[in-house]
């Protein structure tokens, strides 16, 4: 009985890193695209907006995870959070062709709040 719930402990605890690795790589993935479709697009030189953009969405966005962070078990706040990052990576990949300066801000504001939510907030 003990070995069977330790194997079923081992199995959760290793989908759980896998799963963990998964969305990592892919984070990590996604900020390399956006950082290069941003700079081949509106180039370098708008790259110091970018990350001014990326301060002040912070505050908002760090103030509505702290209200949450504390109320809702952590496999629902993941679960949450990939679920509000893929909408947002696909409604952008959608207005994509667009090609306004816009979505491409937007497109980095969002890859970067995946990696740093994912890393700081959800994975600790």
């Amino acid at each position: 009985m003990l070995t069977a719930f330790k194997s079923l402990q081992d199995s959760r605890l290793t989908q759980l890193l896998l799963l963990a690795v998964t969305v990592l790589v892919q984070s990590v993935m996604a900020i390399a695209v956006a950082n290069s479709i941003f700079v081949s697009q509106l180039g370098a030189n708008r790259l110091p907006i970018a990350f001014m953009l990326i301060g002040l969405c912070s505050i908002p966005a760090y103030i509505a995870v702290s209200q949450v962070v504390q109320r809702v078990r952590s496999t629902q706040l993941f679960c949450g959070a990939l679920t509000v990052l893929l909408g947002l990576v696909i409604a952008l990949r959608l207005v994509l062709p667009l090609e306004t300066a816009p979505i491409y801000y937007g497109l980095l504001i969002v890859s970067f709040f995946q990696w740093d939510i994912c890393n700081n907030i959800l994975y600790p």
